[in-house]
């Protein structure tokens, strides 16, 4: 007996010191290698798109600097710069004819250094006064920007030399650059041409559209709540080799870098990039590993049943028989069988038991998605349907109406004729809301007291009116006696309507307040009625 309770010991030890070398090389494998490559793969993704940004960037500067170049570069412009030729002004400088430029300001600074002229295009006259300050005489970069560009012209290298010099006004940058008026002939410029182009809101809009990345354009100044911030930092190194600094925060990735080859204001280029990826692939391996313990744990204790069943209760069973033999030799004693059916009837009890289990699992799943009383689905399993059907209605741009239904005068039906009466009600109006709907993919759900909302996918305001009007008339057909109600003396309900096409800026609150809000307004109209957001038109009424 001692012998083979050692065995058996000794077996375990073996299965759970292999069970746990297992769950630690799986937990060395996440901490060492799987973790640092998805922080690896997150940090180069988001260098492409720090990349990607700062290509659309600086696209912004060659645009302004090819159009400055060419203009700079032009008879026309050489001979308005040495003189003001009003004809050349109206065909070249008015808003009208350059707006094709794209440009928000062409500015001219004679030969002497004097600024003669500012041209402001698209609502950039606000910007007068910082630029007119900054290329002054006496301003820090007058030096660096106008005068370098005023010097004789020896080689084409400073013929066609640029100077950039970035502003921030107000919330954004603006980008200048400014080339000398030179022609190939001449090696004394006229004077230096600029030209002007804004980053506001609208452009940042359209960059981050084109780059496939939102991004922020921060002063120095403004950048100490954003190195701030907690988190692992590090420093990394684009494609083309300039660096950027990054932050690792719980739910974020910060990245920022100053914008290069400008004089004047510094201002960085800033991502604030989400980590829902790299978050749900961090949760899916913690609970694979979670799941890979369990079934290691598992394993290890079927292995150590199964050899408990195949190999120590039969040599026990053996032992004991031989034990006995040993000691009666006068009986004629047999060996015992055992195994298979022990085995069965475990594998059925597991089965029984798993089946009750799910049972139990799929009654609290369907209990927390149903209304108790009216057994119509609940505000949680709405919730999940309206995701749905909005993320599709976005998706393929298909209509959407959202019903809301209140029961009219339902807490005085309560207090006049009780609780239980009350509860009858509200079935029967359940009921009736789903005769009103006519598809499977239709919803009708209680989502509080004596609300009920109405989802009805790929449905037009017509299909919305239509469904409002029949589920005042079925209600109405209940005749349910209500003396404490309306001039009708029957249970009747108002009904919210909101219909459309859902736009990416649109969310589910802003419809479901303005369907709250039509229904008010049928509620101050009578009640007994529908009202249609964004409509002012009577509502339907019997």
């Amino acid at each position: 007996m001692f012998a083979f309770h050692g065995i058996r010991s000794k077996i375990l030890v073996v299965i759970l010191s292999a069970a746990l070398a297992l769950m630690l090389l799986l937990a060395l494998l996440f901490v060492r290698f799987v973790g640092p490559s998805f922080l690896a793969l997150e940090q180069d993704s988001a260098g492409r798109d720090m990349q990607r940004v700062m290509a659309a960037i600086d696209q912004q500067r060659r645009l302004i600097a090819l159009m400055c170049g060419d203009w700079a570069s032009w008879t026309e412009m050489y001979a308005y710069a040495r003189q003001y030729d009003e004809a050349f002004y109206q065909n070249n400088l008015t808003a009208e004819n350059a707006s094709t430029t794209g440009m928000d300001m062409i500015a001219v600074v004679t030969a002497d250094g004097r600024l003669r002229e500012t041209h402001f295009y698209r609502n950039g006259e606000h910007y007068q006064p910082v630029i007119e300050s900054a290329l002054a005489p006496e301003s820090p970069y007058f030096p660096a920007i106008i005068q370098p560009l005023l010097r004789p012209v020896h080689s084409e290298a400073e013929r066609y030399q640029q100077r950039h010099l970035m502003l921030y006004v107000e919330d954004h940058p603006i980008l200048i650059v400014a080339r000398p008026i030179t022609l190939e002939h001449e090696r004394d410029p006229a004077g230096v041409l600029l030209m002007m182009r804004a980053l506001d809101r609208e452009r940042i809009d359209e960059l981050s559209r084109n780059a496939s990345v939102e991004f922020m354009l921060r002063p120095a100044g403004a950048m100490r709540p954003i190195v701030s911030i907690e988190g692992d930092r590090f420093l990394a190194t684009l494609a083309n080799g300039s660096a950027y600094d990054g932050v690792v925060a719980d739910k974020l990735l910060w990245l920022w870098r100053p914008i290069p080859e400008f004089y004047g204001d510094q201002v960085y280029t800033v991502l604030s990039l989400p980590r829902t990826l790299t978050l749900q692939a961090f949760s899916n391996l913690y609970w694979a590993i979670i799941l890979l313990c369990v079934f290691t744990l598992v394993l290890a204790f079927v292995l150590y049943r199964v050899l408990l069943r195949e190999l120590l209760n039969p040599l026990r069973v053996v032992t004991d028989g031989l034990r006995n033999i040993e000691q009666n030799p006068e009986l004629n004693l047999q060996l015992q069988e055992v195994g298979a059916s022990e085995l069965r009837r475990l594998i059925r009890s597991f089965n029984s038991m798993n089946e009750e289990l799910n049972d139990y699992r799929r009654e609290i799943e369907l209990l927390s998605l149903t209304d108790p009383l009216t057994g119509l689905p609940n505000r949680r399993q709405f919730e999940q349907v309206i995701a749905r059907e909005w993320l599709h209605a976005v998706r393929e741009k298909t209509a959407l109406t959202l019903m809301i239904v209140d029961v009219d005068w339902f807490k005085r039906y309560n207090d006049f004729y009780g609780h239980q009466a009350g509860d009858h009600c509200l079935i029967a109006i359940s009921e009736a809301l789903q005769k009103a709907v006519k598809r499977s993919t239709d919803l009708v759900a209680r989502i509080g007291g004596e609300e009920f909302i109405v989802v009805l996918p790929q449905t037009e305001i017509a299909g919305g009116k239509a469904a409002a009007q029949r589920a005042l008339d079925i209600v109405r057909d209940l005749h349910l006696v209500h003396e404490a109600g309306g001039a009708r003396k029957i249970v009747t309900i108002s009904v919210g309507v909101k219909s459309g096409v859902p736009s990416a800026t649109d969310t589910i609150d802003d419809w479901l307040t303005q369907a709250d809000q039509a229904l008010y307004r049928a509620k101050q109209q009578g009640r007994d009625r529908f009202d249609i957001a964004d409509e002012r038109e009577p509502s339907a009424k019997a």
